[in-house]
């Protein structure tokens, strides 16, 4: 899958990386074409990867767009968190 990263705040950030999974661990890779591609900002890409958010619900809410709407259900098993992160700080 190649993630299409947007980064409105810091250009050297907006790039595209494609990743392999293999039994749900993913492994950065160079120069293969990827059967699907994301689009996602890089605030809901960072939502998604701490487990704040799932990909189903970013796709609901149109805030990720999918080349190849099939692998959605997989995308929201491969970042599924069984806890979201709290924060103990008090503020």
């Amino acid at each position: 899958m190649t993630f299409r990263i947007k980064d409105t705040f810091f250009q050297e950030n907006a790039k595209e990386v494609t990743v392999k999974f293999l039994n749900g661990k993913p492994t950065v890779v160079q120069g293969e074409k990827a059967e699907t591609v994301i689009n996602i900002d890089i605030a809901d890409f960072s939502s998604l990867v701490m487990g704040v958010v799932g990909f189903k619900q970013l796709f609901t809410y149109a805030k990720v767009s999918i080349s190849n709407e099939e692998h959605v259900e997989t995308l929201e098993e491969l970042f599924h968190a069984k806890e979201k992160p709290i924060c103990l700080t008090g503020f």
